[in-house]
């Protein structure tokens, strides 16, 4: 299989702990990484770039079998096995276990004016630092840079484009793995931030947190 690992950034300067321990892990398994800084459309924040990768790839004629979408807000466990091992057609993103107020609140707000869904399932929707997609998902990319480039001048001063209205268009199969595929809000959840995370977790997700590029540089050759 053709599989690509997309570390995007997600602040103004790229995050080079993250960039390192995701590149030791893809040499250990032989995968292919792309460290996706580019700014493609300037009125979208910078995690919203990554929705027009599949056209980025039919512009120059690159053909993709499974991608994995990864925020630079991340360092990696240097034991976890190859993410590539568990896709298959299905949508692959990890449990969301967080503010469930905040995520219950915007998609309310999103759907009253925007999708208009009726039994809105929560527990579909997924954080944006890891995911793990396929050519079936090329419509939704293209369907979630619509909207955006339609609505945002509208939504971005009102309402948080982070995740939220993006999750809607992924109407599809899907297979949730454990929390500690994408392990958001460690501060909050009192997890120690020091070597022992590689005993809990997998992915470790940094975002939010004070002083996280300092914390990063610390960790990613413990790791």
């Amino acid at each position: 299989m053709n599989n690509l690992l997309v570390l995007y950034q997600t602040d103004s300067s790229p995050n080079n702990s993250s960039h390192l321990s995701w590149k030791i892990y893809c040499e250990k398994h032989n995968i292919k990484l792309n460290y996706f800084n580019y700014i493609v459309n300037n009125k979208l924040d910078r995690t919203n770039q990554i929705f027009y990768f599949y056209k980025i790839l039919e512009s120059n004629n690159i053909d993709i079998d499974n991608i994995a979408f990864i925020a630079d807000t991340t360092l990696v466990n240097q034991n976890t096995p190859n993410l590539f091992n568990f896709t298959d057609t299905k949508l692959k993103f990890a449990e969301w276990d967080s503010d469930f107020s905040y995520l219950f609140t915007n998609l309310e707000v999103y759907n009253d004016f925007y999708f208009k869904m009726n039994n809105l399932d929560f527990t579909r929707f997924f954080d944006l630092s890891f995911f793990i997609v396929n050519k079936l998902h090329k419509e939704s990319f293209n369907n979630i840079i619509n909207f955006l480039e339609e609505n945002y001048e509208e939504i971005n001063n009102k309402l948080d484009t982070s995740f939220i209205p993006q999750n809607f268009f992924f109407n599809c199969e899907y297979k949730k793995l454990p929390y500690t595929w994408n392990m958001i809000d460690m501060f909050r959840k009192e997890i120690t931030l020091d070597v022992n995370l590689k005993k809990i977790g997998f992915i470790f997700n940094f975002k939010g947190i004070p002083n996280k590029e300092k914390i990063m540089e610390q960790l990613v050759n413990l790791l």
